[in-house]
């Protein structure tokens, strides 16, 4: 099978707002089909870029722009981007998890 490159930046991601639930920081699989809105995002970007792009935030730079959008780390966030049919491999890139803190992967030395 012939290697192929799939450059990972550009604007074809889409930004979602993990809903709410036991743990806000933690987002699952299955909460996908319940984010209500997606909204267009870049990568490389950051989510506070693509919600100002999209006028859900308030110009950072002025006023109180900095405390209205505390919101924001709150919340988990989904970047999604549709891949090509013919694409027969998988990239998965995971951030460090809070749980990581508590249950390490590697052998401790204690």
């Amino acid at each position: 099978m012939p290697r192929s490159v799939l450059p990972l930046d550009g604007d074809e991601w889409r930004l979602g707002r993990a809903p709410s639930g036991p743990e806000p920081r933690q987002a699952t699989w299955q909460e996908m089909e319940r984010v209500a809105e997606w909204l267009p995002a870049a990568v490389p970007g950051n989510v506070r870029a693509d919600l100002l792009r999209a006028n859900r935030l308030p110009d950072l730079f002025w006023d109180k722009g900095p405390e209205s959008a505390r919101w924001v780390d709150d919340h988990s966030w989904w970047l999604v981007r549709d891949w090509p049919a013919s694409l027969s491999a998988c990239l998965l890139y995971t951030s460090p998890s809070p749980r990581d803190r508590t249950r390490s992967r590697m052998p401790s030395s204690a």
